[in-house]
């Protein structure tokens, strides 16, 4: 099944990179949860406006109304709606091939996002996304800019890719809302049992996942 095959990929992963530490990979695989950029400040629009002037496509020529117009489906075809799937189409010929460039190591990855966090005006993030052209194949540019948009559509959910790295990542996320301490929990037992029976102050949790008491017996 689908499922039993993502898993077994997980577990790949896991076993690939031993005790590291998973954090530079996991904000990668769960952009929504990574609290240290929390916004691009880039949608749809943005995203394609921006691969437009980088790619140097006319927005009057045919693959330049597939990127505007890619909700409809005169011009999307099949992929309308999915402007990450019209985008890597359009972009792949006019991309390197995998195999004709060096590969990006996940350190040089998260620089780039990085830096397109730090970036404010429309120049300093088409300069980014230049940079990318002859960094990335097609492939590469789609899960790129689902990490943009985090919204990875890779029909697993994150509390499964959570709990499949630690049986108590999801609980430690729950109570810091912070990746890097989950990481840094697993790779510190000592450290998890603390945080799992603590609140930190300032550190945001879910309350509704909390037991219900009352007020006297919190007091």
């Amino acid at each position: 099944s689908k499922k039993a095959a993502q898993e077994a990929t997980l577990e790949k992963v896991w076993m690939f990179f031993g005790s590291q530490d998973m954090h530079p990979l996991l904000r990668l695989m769960v952009p929504k949860l990574d609290d240290e950029r929390s916004n691009y400040g880039i949608r749809e629009k943005g995203l394609a406006s921006a691969f437009l002037d980088v790619l140097g496509i006319s927005k009057n020529s045919v693959d330049g109304k597939k990127i505007l117009n890619y909700k409809n489906p005169k011009y999307a075809s099949i992929d309308a709606g999915d402007l990450v799937t019209v985008l890597e189409k359009v972009a792949e010929p006019r991309l390197p091939k995998r195999g004709q460039k060096k590969d990006l190591k996940i350190k040089e990855i998260n620089d780039v996002l990085d830096e397109l966090y730090e970036s404010e005006g429309k120049g300093k993030i088409r300069k980014v996304f230049t940079k990318l052209t002859t960094k990335l194949c097609g492939r590469e540019l789609y899960w790129f800019c689902r990490i943009v948009l985090k919204d990875m559509k890779m029909g697993m959910r994150h509390e499964s890719i959570l709990k499949h790295y630690h049986k108590d990542a999801m609980s430690i996320f729950n109570f810091s809302s912070s990746l890097r301490k989950v990481c840094e929990c697993v790779l510190d037992p000592k450290k998890m049992s603390q945080e799992l029976n603590r609140l930190t102050v300032f550190a945001p949790v879910v309350p509704m996942l909390c037991d219900r008491k009352r007020w006297t017996e919190i007091l």
